[in-house]
């Protein structure tokens, strides 16, 4: 994932872009998952991610969470 991409295909969009993250946190140590994290919240897009493990992602107080399992999804209430 290049993030100065983002920004360029954004500016060149004039609109929010989509980001789609499959399970960042199975490749990333914790000290360069939370720098990516910080990075994309600060780009103002919208994010959908992924994740095998519940809790590995640092979700924001305004985010929405959905748990999907054998085809079923539920919205997961705040922590």
């Amino acid at each position: 994932m290049i993030l100065a991409a983002t920004d360029t295909a954004q500016a060149a969009l004039e609109r929010p872009l989509l980001l789609l993250l499959d399970d960042p946190a199975a490749e990333l140590d914790a000290e360069s998952l939370a720098g990516l994290l910080d990075a994309v919240l600060g780009l103002g897009c919208q994010v959908v991610a992924t994740s095998l493990e519940r809790g590995s992602l640092s979700v924001p107080a305004d985010a929405s969470v959905f748990h999907v399992e054998h085809g079923a999804v539920r919205a997961v209430p705040a922590e």
